[in-house]
């Protein structure tokens, strides 16, 4: 599965802040219950037996538009080092909360 065709992602500049974001003037409270909304959607999914693979990702996806929805921004970079590389790898990022590990699958 391949969710990214060039070597980086770099949120567009052209990324809108989301209506709920903005009349909750920017509290944070929009993306929590957004956040909220997407566990409990993947929380559902588990107890179903269908938290698979793509599920995990598409979980990870929305929580970045989420986070994107609320002027966050996303500058993500070697992209090709996992494509070329068939061992596993190890993530690194500039660790400031524990939401990206809702962001890296």
């Amino acid at each position: 599965m391949r969710l990214f065709e060039s070597d980086e992602y770099k949120t567009s500049p052209d990324t809108k802040r989301a209506l709920g974001d903005r009349l909750a003037l920017g509290s944070g409270a929009y993306f929590y219950g957004r956040f909220i909304q997407i566990i409990i959607h993947s929380r559902r999914q588990v107890a179903r037996g269908n938290y698979d693979r793509a599920a995990f990702i598409q979980s990870g996806l929305d929580t970045m538009r989420a986070i994107e929805a609320c002027n966050g921004r996303f500058h993500i970079t070697g992209f090709d080092h996992l494509r070329n590389n068939p061992a596993p790898v190890v993530f690194i990022s500039n660790h400031m909360s524990a939401l990206e590990n809702n962001v890296f699958p």
